[in-house]
């Protein structure tokens, strides 16, 4: 069989559909299945599933290549969700089992996956309630006998950008739960990253998306970003589902929440803005509170040229420096820096020779250099 489609499987259209299989008096063997998603990403199959006192045992192993997210999110979010996520997995799975237990197994990763935060904050979508009526069977009852154990492995590349934020996760997800209701739970930590906003750049305290269950899997955002003004630290906390993050603004020492805003923009207290100042202050607050974001010129740029990372800074005295960072290959990553001071640049090379354990190299234009093997442990 050749030349077959298939839409909406699990949010993902096939086409190009192949299939090799033999019949017996009570197996069906599948010796070869081949398709493609709309986004050229290829689905292997093999496997049989025998008739056997009505158990039904099945033995299968599936291989996925760069297969689309976008679809598989649409499948059980709306269409905003899914385009706010960007990327392609991999990866190997195997079912085994009878009709009363399924086991889908496997591990999947990531090559790089874009999220993007929605420009509103403060809007929510109402949830709707399904009632199934009395004696009335749904067909994907049947999918709660196929037990999830999978492993999804993002180690870097996870980048999350929008409202002033942009920042690189890695870590390791779990799917569990069943067909029917899976579970995505784990924790994604930064790698690096920045906050600027308010015309300044602020420090990345913490940082991380937490996955907490839910499918379609929305992450929860936590961020934390400080900077000094005078004798006060201003605070930008960042928080919530990650469709309509929550954003707030505090102040060491505590202070409400304008204060801490007219601090952050403006260096002084309330009391001593101008009317136009003023004016800007409540713009500002009236933004975070639902009303909508700005474009980014400089992300239009990286992306456009193709680069993982891209960053401008200033500094008081109007001196600027450009920075560009890209992945030459899995777990090498390249930083260039180049600034209008005479020999301010240099470049920087990190290779990740163990998940705890990385190589580093420095080039400046002052002749400067050096390198080393740092290892990294959490406590």
């Amino acid at each position: 069989y050749s030349g077959g489609r298939l839409r909406q499987a699990g949010g993902i259209n096939l086409r190009e559909i192949s299939a090799n299989a033999s019949f017996s008096a009570d197996k069906l063997t599948l010796h070869e299945l081949n398709a493609k998603d709309n986004a050229g990403g290829l689905i292997k199959a093999e496997g049989s599933i025998t008739n056997k006192a009505g158990t039904y045992p099945a033995s299968a192993r599936m291989t996925l290549q760069k297969i689309d997210l976008s679809g598989l999110l649409a499948a059980a979010s709306d269409a905003a969700t899914a385009q706010a996520v960007k990327g392609q997995m991999s990866g190997n799975l195997t079912l085994d089992g009878t009709i009363n237990r399924y086991m889908l197994k496997g591990d999947l990763t990531s090559p790089q996956i874009d999220i993007t935060i929605p420009e509103r904050f403060g809007d929510s979508v109402p949830q709707l309630n399904i009632v199934e009526r009395r004696g009335q069977k749904s067909s994907i009852h049947a999918l709660s006998a196929m037990a999830l154990d999978i492993g999804i492995n993002l180690p870097e590349r996870i980048f999350v950008r929008g409202w002033g934020l942009d920042a690189e996760f890695g870590g390791t997800l779990a799917v569990t739960g069943t067909a029917e209701t899976p579970l995505v739970q784990g924790t994604l930590d930064l790698l690096r990253g920045r906050y600027e906003e308010f015309g300044r750049r602020l420090t990345l305290s913490k940082a991380t998306l937490d996955f907490r269950g839910a499918v379609p899997p929305s992450p929860y955002l936590d961020v934390l970003a400080e900077t000094r003004v005078d004798d006060t630290t201003v605070q930008v906390r960042l928080g919530g589902n990650i469709d309509a993050p929550k954003i707030n603004f505090t102040a060491i020492p505590p202070m409400p929440e304008d204060e801490a805003l007219s601090r952050l923009l403006f260096g002084r207290n309330l009391a001593a803005i101008s009317p136009a100042q003023g004016l800007q202050l409540a713009q500002t607050l009236r933004r975070f509170s639902g009303q909508g974001g700005g474009i980014d010129p400089l992300g239009m740029l990286r992306a456009g040229i193709g680069l993982d990372d891209l960053d401008v800074e200033s500094d008081e005295e109007g001196g600027a420096s450009v920075g560009a960072g890209k992945y030459l290959a899995k777990d090498v990553y390249l930083e260039v820096q180049s600034g209008t001071a005479r020999k301010s640049g240099g470049a920087k090379l990190r290779i990740d020779l163990a998940p705890n354990v990385k190589f580093e190299s420095r080039v400046g234009q002052d002749s400067g250099s050096g390198g080393g093997i740092f290892w990294e442990r959490e406590y």
